[in-house]
């Protein structure tokens, strides 16, 4: 019986033993971890990878270690493996053979290196490779060790060193998808050097010191995109095939654009020649490309938009050029525009009608231009217009009519126009219905006369039920409506900051309804007051209702300030003057108890009719009078008001 036992626990015993081992149980011991076929022997300071590995590991991660170089014998044979990291390490060379012990390797990622050596057969029996990354390594030249991966997809040699793409380079390559050669410094393309790639659809050639580029030989009729900006190109590089939809000419040195340049491109949908030198577009470069839809112009030296822009373009971008003025015809009512900006340009005047008919248009952008009028139908029924920008221009007047029937504007942006003496006539708001957003940031003048024209209750109607921001900050405004409540009434901002505030009994209102609203009333600081003095900085929610002024007490009281500060400058140092000074401020005792006009016409002290409310008066229509011109301290009239002076004193 006893040997029986013992026979028993010995079969047990070799059971156990010899069964099958787990992933975990032959885990290199360099490594972290190896679970779901998966070994994670990342940043572990290793020196050298493991030789040996679980069966079934179908992914090895060793990135950011210290590896060096990679050569035949570094790994064992492994059939499982389909990807391997090894970015981030310090290697420098891969030797022959390589990764012949992974014979069903798809992916290889080797980026962030320093390999400056590739030995001809490093990748040899990778036939199944797809995806092959060597950014970031410091390789000088392809050399031919891309001839074994006839499979490959995609390929990725961004950011080394590579100088020349020559006639063989890529030979091999029937299959690849993908190139990436951007970051290099390829001075030189053999024409053929793609003739072979049947299925290229991405190129990119970018940020590299490209002059010239030959007539190509491209195999492929399938290519959609091709990236050669940030190159010093002169010329527009091709012929590429009809195939190609994205076209990145950006950032180069090209002068002009021939009419034959784009003339097989007949699937082109986006072209970017931004940042060039291009002083004009030759008539008809851009007329056959019936399927454009988004064109890029922005910083060059055109001094017009070009002709015959085709109907199906959605997006102009002509920023930055010295573009004078848009031709009244240069889109057809058949355009699908939607989009264009020509900011920083020197456009003097927009031609009434120029957009008339587009149907499509969604956002104008007109800032930072030499726009001084805009006249009467500069903007008409263009329905479905949602923004427009025109801040930073030299704007001094906009006439009845020159915006109207905008159904569906949202957003308009009159923003750092420093005309104070600005002409406004009408309304132009009533032609918004549907305005949310109103900005009129450092834009004195025009804020002056807006406020004109929404005290008015003849000229401002109808309220706008949609309008929820109306920015007035850093203005010159020194009280508001209280119809900006019934004219807004679903607002949510209002900005006021940098304001010379009046804290007068007729803007108390202003205070109820910052203390009984959730409206915002500031982007930066807290509403303060200007004036009278003694409310000087003080926040307009915390005056007490005792507190408010007259309106006597801040006009008299500025009236003298003025007075004794322009005088002090004139006659405080001269003989007599402290006289004259002493004579002012008896004066101002005096001005105290006289009656001062008041807005309505009335003096301080009387009885308001009942009929008349207490309100600043309109300018008319919106309309606001010529303020008078400042007199030159120098002037011949200041020197002669110094002498009498002078002479009362004496």
């Amino acid at each position: 019986m006893r040997d029986i036992l013992v026979i028993l626990i010995s079969f047990l015993l070799t059971i156990v033993t010899c069964g099958p081992t787990t992933g975990e149980d032959s885990c290199p011991r360099q490594c972290r971890s190896c679970k779901s076929n998966i070994v994670e022997c990342g940043k572990q300071s290793l020196a050298a990878p493991p030789k040996v590995y679980p069966q079934g590991t179908k992914t090895i991660n060793l990135e950011g270690n210290h590896i060096l170089v990679i050569a035949e014998k570094t790994f064992d044979y492994l059939d499982s493996v389909e990807v391997l990291k090894i970015g981030g390490n310090r290697v420098v060379a891969l030797r022959n053979d390589a990764f012949s012990m992974f014979p069903n390797l798809a992916t290889l990622d080797l980026v962030d290196n320093k390999i400056s050596k590739v030995s001809k057969r490093a990748f040899k029996d990778l036939v199944k490779l797809r995806t092959l990354s060597l950014n970031r390594n410091k390789i000088e030249s392809l050399d031919g060790f891309l001839q074994y991966v006839t499979n490959l997809f995609q390929l990725d040699v961004a950011n080394n060193r590579i100088t020349t793409i020559g006639p063989d380079d890529l030979k091999s390559l029937e299959h690849v998808h993908y190139l990436d050669f951007r970051d290099n410094l390829i001075s030189r393309i053999d024409s053929q050097a793609f003739k072979n790639l049947h299925n290229l659809r991405y190129l990119f050639l970018n940020s590299n010191p490209l002059v010239t580029t030959p007539r190509f030989e491209f195999g492929s009729q399938v290519l959609e995109l091709v990236d050669v900006s940030h190159c010093d190109l002169k010329t527009v590089p091709g012929p590429f095939p009809s195939s190609v939809t994205d076209l990145r000419l950006g950032n180069n040195r090209i002068i002009q654009v021939n009419h034959t340049d784009f003339l097989n491109i007949t699937d082109l949908q986006l072209l970017t020649l931004n940042d060039n030198d291009l002083h004009f577009l030759q008539d008809g470069s851009l007329t056959h490309l019936v399927k454009l839809q988004e064109l890029w112009l922005r910083g060059n030296k055109l001094v017009y938009i070009p002709r015959s822009i085709p109907d199906s373009v959605r997006k102009v971008h002509m920023d930055s050029n010295n573009i004078q003025q848009i031709e009244a015809g240069l889109f057809s009512n058949q355009s699908h525009l939607d989009y264009l900006t020509v900011e920083n340009n020197q456009i003097r005047q927009i031609q009434p009608n120029t957009f008339s008919g587009l149907r499509f248009l969604n956002m104008l952008n007109f800032q930072e231009n030499q726009l001084q009028t805009l006249e009467k139908n500069t903007f008409v029924d263009l329905v479905s217009l949602n923004t427009i920008l025109l801040s930073n221009n030299p704007l001094k007047k906009i006439e009845a009519g020159a915006f109207k029937n905008m159904g569906n504007l949202t957003n308009l942006f009159l923003c750092y126009i420093g005309e104070e003496n600005f002409e406004l006539e009408g309304n132009f708001l009533t032609e918004m219905p549907k305005l949310q957003k109103l900005q009129l940031i450092n834009s004195p003048g025009l804020a002056d006369d807006l406020m004109a024209v929404i005290n008015d209750s003849a000229v401002f109607q109808a309220p706008l039920q949609k309008m929820t921001q109306l920015d007035l900050s850093y203005n010159n405004l020194k009280w508001v409506s209280p119809r900006v409540r019934s004219v807004f009434p679903n607002l949510l901002s209002l900005p006021l900051d940098g304001n010379p505030l009046r804290c007068t009994k007729s803007l108390k209102w202003l205070k109820d309804w910052m203390v009984s609203s959730v409206v915002s009333f500031y982007n930066v600081n807290e509403i303060v007051c200007e004036t009278p003095l003694r409310l000087k900085n003080r926040p307009i929610r915390g005056i007490a209702d005792n507190e408010w002024a007259d309106e006597n007490e801040v006009e008299t009281n500025d009236a003298v300030k003025d007075n004794l500060k322009e005088t002090t400058t004139v006659l405080g140092n001269k003989d007599g003057g402290s006289e004259f000074i002493d004579a002012l401020q008896q004066d101002a005792a005096v001005l105290k108890t006289k009656p001062v006009k008041q807005r309505d016409g009335r003096q301080s002290g009387t009885t308001k009719p009942k009929d008349v409310k207490e309100q600043p008066k309109s300018k008319g229509k919106g309309r606001k009078e010529k303020k008078p011109e400042k007199k030159s301290k120098g002037g011949k009239k200041g020197r002669d008001k110094t002498n009498k002076d002078k002479a009362k004193v004496q």
